[in-house]
């Protein structure tokens, strides 16, 4: 047994999305939808998350192209829950239905109908706090377990930040029989709480009672370099430990990465690097050379010169739709291969080889890692070192280059 993590694009608006939708776009002749193998795509990666709550009135199987599942595809629906949390979606009894019905349609995985209970609404003076947010995802949950058909595996849903929190959600869901694992949310703000709420599950024996079972352990929001990397040693440790599941986790930091013109070059192991590519400095500058390769090889780029990468403008003499995609699957192209380089050295269960190529932070992480696994209590373990993870933010911030211009750009929350 060799699971490995799953990273999902979170694809549900951009301009990416319009393309697909609009089926308007190929790059050197190749579909973009990615996800698809028999549409002869630039590059195959069968995996993608996509919201309910921006999607729900829309037939998006066939305008997305998603077409029938295989083995192997994951097509993740999340479930609207934070629209609705922040007041652009209201949740009424018509709304439920289209949603539900949207997922049962559309995935093949899907979290349940949960409102996160730490967003702000501008519907609701005060917002929905947390026993109200706690009642209501119980309220879907409900209805979710009566009506699942078995044409998409459920998730039981987990939030918290804090011991009690986390105590007081999962004691109101935790009888739910739902098949497909567990997503955790309001965590992506930090590690120490991505790794604290999946040690508690792990405490609670949520991660034993899914082994076998192709479900899924899910972080919602989070694909920094630092997060990727501790998913990924946690991953290992579960295949070592005989514990049959996947850890997945989501982000659109790729696609909004092109939105605001960071192209990634390369990867560390602490963090992305790249360039920012200025619509000022770039467009209409007669002192570039158009005519030069780009710096990449990748499906995308290989081949061309950065005069076809970067045209053609639209009617504004801006970047059009079509370099936005090209920049955003460039990016997602990146991901994807650094999350396989963070596998192949992580799985291969060398500490010499993985202590000469993380930076020290990150070896640390692993240390805490092992430690918890050790101990009779792992979140004790988590508690003991929370000191650790404050410094680890501060003295290693998770921005590079690509993050000059937005805080949303490599950790993007469910949105």
């Amino acid at each position: 047994m060799k699971n490995r993590t799953v990273y999902l694009p979170a694809m549900s608006v951009g301009a990416q999305r319009t393309a697909i939708e609009n089926n308007d776009l190929t790059i050197k002749g190749k579909s973009i939808k990615f996800y698809n193998k028999k549409e002869n795509p630039i590059f195959y990666y069968p995996y993608l998350l996509i919201s309910a709550g921006h999607n729900y009135e829309n037939n998006t199987k066939e305008a997305m192209g998603l077409g029938d599942y295989g083995k192997n595809t994951i097509i993740f629906g999340d479930s609207g829950g934070f629209q609705i949390a922040t007041g652009k979606l209201k949740l009424n009894k018509d709304n439920f239905k289209r949603i539900f019905l949207w997922l049962e349609k559309n995935t093949n995985y899907s979290a349940n109908l949960d409102i996160p209970p730490y967003v702000s609404t501008k519907t609701i003076r005060s917002g929905y706090v947390f026993n109200e947010s706690l009642d209501l995802t119980v309220r879907n949950m409900r209805l979710f377990d009566k009506y699942q058909s078995g044409s998409t595996k459920y998730l039981n849903v987990l939030h918290g930040r804090s011991r009690s929190h986390f105590d007081r959600w999962y004691s109101a869901v935790k009888d739910f029989e739902f098949s497909g694992g567990w997503a955790i949310g309001s965590v992506s703000i930090s590690l120490y709480l991505i790794l604290y709420a999946i040690f508690y599950l792990f405490e609670k024996g949520e991660i034993e009672k899914y082994s076998g079972s192709d479900a899924l352990i899910h972080i919602f929001g989070s694909s920094v370099i630092s997060s990727m990397a501790s998913l990924i040693y946690l991953q290992n440790k579960f295949n070592g430990m005989g514990l049959d599941l996947r850890v997945t986790y989501d982000s659109s930091s790729p696609f909004i990465q092109s939105a605001n013109g960071s192209y990634v070059i390369s990867f560390s192991n602490s963090s992305f690097s790249g360039i920012i590519l200025s619509k000022k400095d770039v467009i209409d500058n007669e002192e570039l050379d158009y005519d030069g390769t780009l710096p990449c090889r990748c499906p995308i780029c290989s081949g061309i010169t950065w005069r076809e990468f970067l045209s053609p403008t639209n009617e504004r003499g801006g970047f059009a739709t079509e370099y936005y995609v090209k920049l955003g699957y460039h990016n997602l192209y990146h991901y994807i291969k650094t999350k396989k380089i963070f596998e192949d050295i992580i799985f291969f269960n060398n500490q010499s080889t993985i202590r000469s190529f993380f930076s020290s932070h990150i070896v640390k992480i692993f240390d805490i890692i092992d430690i918890a696994f050790d101990s009779n209590k792992p979140t004790k373990v988590l508690e003991q070192n929370k000191l650790f993870f404050k410094r680890f933010v501060v003295e290693l911030p998770e921005r590079s280059l690509l993050n000059l211009k937005s805080k949303a750009i490599i950790n993007a929350e469910r949105s």
